[in-house]
């Protein structure tokens, strides 16, 4: 490994750990430190903002 000390911290705004993340983390064989830490609910937007087509489209083109 190139940098021998390198340390991974990993912070998801959720209530409990993802197991596929923490797979990713396990498999990376860097060593790491996962957390969850939701976001406050002031912080949070009050709507959420639906894509428009124009949006959408541009996601789906290949």
């Amino acid at each position: 490994m190139l940098v021998p000390n390198l340390t991974w911290l990993v912070i998801e705004d959720a209530y409990e750990t993802n197991d596929l993340i923490e797979n990713i983390l396990i498999k990376s064989g860097i060593k790491y430190y996962y957390m969850v830490a939701p976001m406050p609910s002031q912080y949070k937007a009050k709507t959420k903002k639906v894509p428009s087509l124009e949006e959408y489209r541009t996601a789906t083109k290949a």
